[in-house]
């Protein structure tokens, strides 16, 4: 998860240390942190979020973009859980743990230490966080520069992959049962989002990442059950003419017809 940031009124801003990736350290990071803490002593808000680009150490490439937050301050756990449903669908900003700067109290008087989890960290993390928020504030600018050194993901199987992803949705889903969000509506949009990135990492997978192994990682896939139930419940694959595809060499088991379809996906992706 990188490093995010903790201040109080009055301290200097200091790093809360999250155990994983190397982020970098610059004039950007104090001048967000500049920013973030004003918005804090400003609001006297528990949390405040912004965007962030991810480049690439070794080159200085741009990899990602953070897609854009509602700027505003956000006051009640109400107001604010709902902001985590409406983001959670449409961006990783709300999961994230370095893109924010942290009351330091807020963190300490909830008890809010970062889980000792294999995988999926940043995600539980988020969670104990919404569940916790009383004032919020979001900044809709890229005031955080992370650089990830290479190949930082590579060493993950596909089978740990297809893990991670049930594994976000179950922390997710039950989260949303607790606040008393989780409706039919929200169910499809959960199993949707589960669907849909593991179809699109799948594809990635069989075609590029795995093309040695491509027919394991389908047996893979094909033999897990979990999987098959979510994608037999998916309802949104006439949105995409890919997860059409993908859905249906899942309902037929044909790895053949699944590295076809991820072939295509990948030529239109370069």
């Amino acid at each position: 998860p990188g490093a995010g940031l903790v201040a109080d009124e009055g301290d200097v801003v200091a790093q809360l240390f999250c155990p994983a990736l190397e982020a970098v350290q610059n004039v950007g990071e104090m001048l967000m942190g500049q920013t973030a803490a004003g918005a804090v002593a400003e609001n006297d808000a528990d949390v405040v979020i912004f965007g962030y680009d991810m480049y690439d150490k070794k080159d200085l490439s741009k990899l990602f973009g953070s897609v854009s937050i509602d700027s505003g301050v956000y006051i009640g756990k109400d107001e604010v859980r709902r902001l985590f449903v409406k983001h959670y669908h449409n961006a990783f900003i709300v999961l994230t743990a370095w893109n924010r700067l942290y009351k330091r109290s807020f963190l300490i008087d909830n008890e809010l230490f970062f889980p000792s989890l294999r995988r999926c960290q940043d995600m539980a993390y988020s969670l104990l966080l919404f569940d916790k928020i009383e004032k919020l504030v979001c900044i809709n600018e890229n005031l955080y520069c992370y650089v990830i050194e290479p190949g930082t993901f590579k060493g993950r199987s596909y089978e740990e992959m297809k893990g991670i992803y049930y594994t976000i949705y179950e922390l997710v889903h039950k989260q949303y049962e607790q606040w008393g969000f989780l409706d039919e509506e929200q169910e499809s949009k959960l199993i949707g989002r589960y669907c849909e990135d593991l179809a699109t990492y799948s594809a990635y997978a069989f075609a590029v990442k795995y093309h040695d192994k491509w027919k394991e990682c389908a047996d893979m896939l094909l033999s897990d059950e979990i999987a098959l139930r979510m994608f037999a419940q998916y309802k949104n694959a006439k949105n995409s003419r890919f997860m059409q595809l993908f859905c249906l060499g899942v309902k037929l088991k044909s790895k053949p017809f699944l590295l076809a379809v991820s072939k295509v996906m990948q030529k239109k992706q370069k």
